[in-house]
């Protein structure tokens, strides 16, 4: 196993000093961990329809209060500030709490619903959809926030591909046609046929809204950040912290009519390693735990312990996928397909996930109602058991392609966050099949570029859905020409059944599509093997209050603390 990280000594000792840290007394602020620097679906309906803004809900019980910051954690340097290409990991994290969608659809909280849009209905035949804007909506630097901004966005992800060649949620918006600004506070989008799935897949992590008045290249720069959220940018200090202040001019207000959000503001700390992160938090240093972190059961029980009332939540798995890169040797079917078929993914979920993660799971994720039934997946090659067959079958094929298991060692880049997860993966295939990845554990940052750029041959991909909706579930990762489909893959059918399940507005015969594409991508193409999804646990101390935190890592409302105060 090779692992490019300088910082492998600065990890080991953190993990050396974990019991020393554990044992401190709480700290008003918290030392960051030196970290490298980065290198229910909704189906539209055949007649028109409204949805109006509701105040965002506050619970029953305790009321809000007002002040304080809370201290949370983000696991290193973002890869890029511009999230409309890169949503994800610590990216997501930095500039989510200052950002806001056209809508919003918060799997952690109450779904789809307003954001930047206060209602908006859609035609008769599915194809033209009107949004009516929130009033004295500003940007941080007090422009106001119109539909003509809107526009901009729309138009820059769905078809600007020179300015913006990887567009991340470019696939959501793939029937799109147009996008106009009908006057100061309306916006119109215009579809190519009707979609089932639009409003749904306009909360797409990636359509976030920038301001256009920002140049890309400042705001990639560190150099002018800012959104129209309900935190506002006030420093960073690299591989340090972040502080975030206050909007005082932000437009939401709760149920009972409270301005919006509670908190004065948020300090993100850098805390790369987990066991770290666990000791900040029994110590009282920081106040919610990484969401995208990958804390088990056995990890959180000594927290708990040591904090009555700690707050922990289940978050919506994400998956372990190995992709293939469209090229030789991994342009031959049979070769991914024998990968697919020897996988022991009930053993790998043992190994990595304390056997609380879903081995048969596909792209919806696990609680899904659009998954393919387990009982179902279960039953196929690669799923079956005992695996005896299965593997004698996958080193045929390996044997019948011309490759020989005893000297092929393909390299087998993977973040190295996830190492705990990877690590029985490697394992697995080598014992059971024979074939020996050469594991590459390289820094996330450095990772997100590699596959961009698609130098691999063979990787381990971890992802969650971005969305509880079938086609932004799987479009995003396969259609042809989408920024995420990152190892180029291409098939008219592929495209044509994914176009289909975007229109169809049935919710039944949606469900049924959704499963005859997952069906078919396993079985039949195999450009990516899902290995299953991997199980985590969000945490947050006591005296944080009405903290959600995100369904999932692409969830990205549960990162902006809108809804969030302190009792203390």
């Amino acid at each position: 196993m090779k692992r490019y990280s300088p910082f492998a000594a600065i990890v080991a000792l953190i993990v050396v000093l974990f019991p020393v840290v554990m044992a401190c007394g709480p700290s008003a602020q918290p030392t960051a961990t030196p970290k490298p620097p980065s290198a229910t679906a909704t189906a539209v309906s055949a007649t028109p329809t409204r949805a109006t803004a509701q105040p965002t809900a506050t619970p029953a019980g305790p009321q809000p209060k007002y002040g304080g910051v809370v201290r949370g954690i983000i696991g290193g340097t973002p890869s890029t500030l511009d999230v409309q290409t890169y949503p994800a990991g610590d990216s997501a994290f930095f500039m989510m709490p200052m950002m806001n969608w056209l809508v919003q659809n918060y799997t952690a909280g109450n779904g789809v619903g307003p954001d930047l849009a206060q209602s908006w209905t859609i035609s008769p035949d599915g194809q033209t959809f009107t949004f009516k804007l929130a009033p004295n909506v500003k940007w941080h630097d007090g422009t106001p926030l119109k539909a003509q901004d809107i526009v901009w966005n729309l138009n820059r992800i769905a078809f600007d591909k020179t300015a913006m060649p990887a567009a991340f949620s470019r696939a959501n918006l793939a029937t799109v046609k147009s996008v106009e600004a009908v006057d100061d506070g309306t916006v119109k989008i215009t579809t190519t046929k009707s979609s089932g799935g639009l409003i749904d897949n306009l909360g797409a992590p990636g359509l976030v809204m920038l301001p256009p008045q920002v140049a890309t290249a400042d705001l990639i720069a560190y150099k002018q950040i800012m959104g129209s959220g309900p935190y506002k940018f006030k420093a960073w200090a690299p591989d340090n912290k972040l502080t975030l202040v206050k909007n005082e001019a932000y437009f939401k207000k709760d149920s009972a009519g409270r301005a919006l959000p509670y908190l004065d503001g948020v300090e993100l700390y850098v805390i790369p390693e987990g066991s770290a992160q666990l000791a900040a938090i029994r110590t009282g240093q920081v106040d919610v735990g990484n969401q995208d972190a990958l804390y088990l059961p056995s990890q959180i029980d000594p927290v708990a312990k040591a904090v009555p009332g700690l707050g922990t939540r289940k978050l919506l798995p994400g998956y372990m996928r190995i992709v293939f890169n469209n090229r030789a040797p991994w342009d031959d079917f049979r070769l991914r397909y024998a990968v697919h078929l020897a996988l022991d993914r009930v053993k790998i979920d043992k190994l990595s996930n304390e056997g609380l993660g879903e081995p048969y799971g596909l792209w919806n994720y696990a609680t899904s109602k659009w998954r393919v039934p387990q009982a179902t997946v279960a039953t196929w090659p690669g799923y079956r058991t005992p695996k005896d067959a299965d593997i004698a079958e996958a080193k045929r094929l390996f044997k019948e392609a011309g490759i020989d298991l005893e000297t092929f060692k393909p390299p087998f880049p993977v973040s190295s966050r996830y190492e705990n997860r990877v690590v029985p993966i490697v394992n697995d295939l080598k014992e059971g099949l024979g074939l020996k990845l050469d594991l590459q554990l390289i820094d996330n940052a450095v990772f997100s570029q590699l596959q961009s750029k698609r130098e691999f041959g063979v990787a381990m991909d971890p992802y969650g859905p971005p969305l509880d909706e079938p086609y932004a579930a799987i479009a995003p990762f396969f259609l042809t020409g989408s920024p995420r489909n990152i190892a180029g893959w291409t098939d008219p059918k592929v495209d044509q059944a994914l176009l289909d399940l975007d229109a169809e507005l049935d919710a039944q015969k949606r469900l049924q599509k959704a499963n005859a594409i997952e069906k078919m991508l396993v079985m039949e193409k195999a450009w990516i093997v899902p290995v299953g999804h991997y199980y985590r646990i969000m945490v947050w101390r006591p005296e944080v209050k009405n903290f959600l935190g995100s369904a999932f890592g692409q969830d990205g409302v549960g990162k902006r603390f809108e809804q969030v105060w302190l009792e203390k």
